[in-house]
């Protein structure tokens, strides 16, 4: 259950790297074990994958991707606040 987190192919070090360059906003495990998420910052689809590929060797089985908007872009969209 918690295989990539430890000996050989230790993750620990490389999502530590990626939190303290502000790549990943937040990482976490359910206490279940097994699973857990990810709040990612990607300027776009590409730097999405660029990420994503770095974990490929931890058999990450799936991913599910869900944009996440700010409130400032909520009000954008709703015409309700100009654009910075």
């Amino acid at each position: 259950m918690w295989e990539h987190w430890g000996g050989e192919g230790d993750a620990i070090p490389l999502m530590r790297d990626d939190l303290q360059s502000g790549t990943l906003v937040d990482w976490g495990a359910f206490a279940g074990g097994g699973r857990g998420f990810a709040i990612v910052k990607a300027n776009d689809e590409l730097e999405l994958l660029a990420l994503l590929s770095k974990y490929r060797k931890f058999d990450i089985r799936a991913v599910d991707i869900e944009p996440i908007i700010s409130l400032d872009q909520i009000e954008r969209a709703l015409g309700r606040r100009k654009a910075d």
